[in-house]
C-alpha cells in the first residue's frame, strides 16, 4: 500500500465524506463535514513533504462566511476636485500619497477594499523589496559609511559579491 493511500484510508476512518486526490504535486481534499476539528484534523493528516502542499477545500456544512462590503453608492466625494488622484492603497499608492504630501497639494487616495494595503499588498509575507535590480554601482549609504563597511550587508553570496566588486 503506497503512503497515499495509506492517507486516503485514514481520511475515510475520519469522516467518509472526505476525498482526497493527487494532483500537480500536491493532494486535493474536498468534502463537507459538520465539525471544524474533522477539517482541521484531516488537513494534517494530508500533509507530506513528498508533495508541494495540501488543498485543504472540506467545507464545515451550514457556515458562510460573512465578508464585509463597503457601500457602491456614497456621496461623499461629489464635488471634490483634488490635485492628485490616487486609484489605490496599497503599498505603492500609500507610498506615493505620503511622498506628495510632502509638497502643497491636494491628495485623494480612493481604495475598493475595506482597509488599506488589504490586497496584493497584504499578499508578500511581510517582506517589502525592489527585487533584483540593483542599481550596477550602488553608493554606500551613510550607515555603511559611519559603520566603516565597504560594501552593503545585503551583498552575502560569492557572485554577487564578485558583481559589487567590479561595479566599483
Amino acid at each position: 500500500m503506497s503512503d497515499f493511500e495509506k492517507k486516503v484510508k485514514k481520511l475515510k476512518e475520519l469522516d467518509d465524506r472526505i476525498t482526497a486526490e493527487e494532483k500537480n504535486g500536491c493532494i486535493y481534499l474536498s468534502g463537507e463535514v459538520d465539525d471544524w476539528n474533522t477539517v482541521v484534523k484531516a488537513g494534517r493528516i494530508a500533509v507530506d513533504k513528498k508533495y508541494i502542499g495540501v488543498v485543504n477545500d472540506v467545507k464545515l456544512k451550514g457556515f458562510v462566511q460573512k465578508q464585509y462590503v463597503p457601500p457602491i453608492t456614497d456621496n461623499a466625494l461629489d464635488g471634490l476636485s483634488p490635485d492628485v488622484l490616487i486609484i489605490g492603497a496599497g503599498l505603492v499608492g500609500a507610498a506615493t500619497a505620503r511622498e506628495l504630501s510632502k509638497y502643497n497639494l491636494d491628495v485623494l487616495v480612493v481604495e475598493k477594499g475595506a482597509d488599506v494595503a488589504a490586497g496584493q499588498s497584504s499578499r508578500n509575507g511581510g517582506a517589502v523589496h525592489v527585487g533584483i535590480n540593483y542599481p550596477a554601482t550602488p553608493r554606500p549609504s551613510p550607515i555603511w559609511r559611519k559603520s566603516g563597511s565597504t560594501k552593503p550587508r545585503w551583498i552575502s553570496t560569492p557572485c554577487a559579491t564578485r558583481r559589487w566588486q567590479a561595479a566599483r
